[in-house]
């Protein structure tokens, strides 16, 4: 899936860091301070005529991704890589998962279609000034898409391979459970997960979005 996002936004302001809130139906009770890693910026910004700004990140480029754990440590990843570290409150790292895993390349197809929103931007504005003439070609696309956790506090790692998307499921202790395959991707958006059923956000017909809910089979 192409890591694009086109956006025309005010750069961020400094301030504090980010930080997870927990909600109970009292209403907010705790937070938990994060620190994403600090990634090199492969993105392009583009001054338009019109006096405004669009920014464009890189396809297939690489990302963090940062959640809450059940028991108050930060799972934190860059997708370009599959190595999961656990941070504790203090900043330490208490734990980490690694895994080999097989590349899987970038078909024409889909660096095609991840560069047309690109592409489309130069047609509309010819004359913009921007940090980058093009991006290259990663190749192979990131390992890593989510992390997310399940009813249980067993972690889920949302894996990118050669034969699709792919689902590893780990115990607090960090030990493999199991490899879910047959799934969709979660689009980005957190499956919920009760039991041996699973449900996932996609797109139905008309594009508009629909829950489905799978049945996990041993």
């Amino acid at each position: 899936r192409p890591a694009r996002r086109h956006r025309t936004r005010r750069p961020p302001a400094p301030g504090p860091a980010g930080r997870f809130t927990r909600y109970t139906p009292a209403g907010a009770r705790d937070t938990l301070p994060f620190d994403r890693a600090i990634l090199p910026d492969e993105g392009a910004r583009c001054d338009r005529p019109d006096r405004g700004i669009s920014f464009f990140s890189a396809p297939f480029g690489a990302s963090s991704i940062a959640v809450p754990t059940p028991t108050g440590s930060i799972a934190t990843a860059v997708t370009s890589a599959y190595r999961v570290a656990f941070v504790g409150p203090t900043g330490d790292t208490t734990r980490v998962i690694e895994r080999e895993i097989a590349s899987t390349p970038i078909t024409d197809g889909e660096w095609t279609a991840a560069n047309v929103e690109w592409i489309k931007f130069h047609k509309d504005w010819p004359t913009a000034k921007c940090s980058r003439s093009d991006f290259p070609r990663p190749v192979q696309k990131p390992f890593l898409v989510s992390l997310f956790f399940d009813d249980v506090q067993r972690l889920w790692v949302e894996v990118v391979t050669p034969n699709g998307p792919r689902y590893d499921v780990f115990s607090a202790d960090g030990r493999l459970l199991a490899t879910v395959a047959g799934l969709p991707e979660s689009g980005g958006i957190d499956p919920s997960i009760a039991g041996n059923r699973i449900a996932l956000v996609g797109r139905g017909a008309d594009d508009t979005p629909v829950v489905r809910l799978y049945r996990l089979m041993r």
